[in-house]
């Protein structure tokens, strides 16, 4: 889509809206199939940070670095201090 609806120099926009650029055949499906697991995801979610959450791992923006998830076993530490 970036090569059919290329930015504008001098505006930096794009001349159309990138859904106008889909095709019935493969464009507009994967369109809903996409919407149909966002809303998925907003009925598992139980507020809006953890909607944003589950939706950044399962489908992060593209050219955009993803959040690491720091979920590790907690263990207790021990008196050498080698427990983590």
């Amino acid at each position: 889509m970036k090569k059919a609806n290329p930015k504008d120099e001098t505006t930096g926009r794009r001349k159309h809206k990138n859904f106008q650029w889909l095709t019935t055949n493969v464009g507009y499906p994967k369109l809903r199939k996409h919407l149909g697991a966002v809303i998925a995801t907003m009925k598992l979610s139980s507020d809006w940070h953890d909607f944003k959450t589950k939706l950044d791992k399962n489908y992060p923006r593209q050219g955009r670095p993803t959040q690491l998830s720091f979920d590790y076993a907690k263990e207790e530490a021990d008196d050498t201090g080698k427990g983590l």
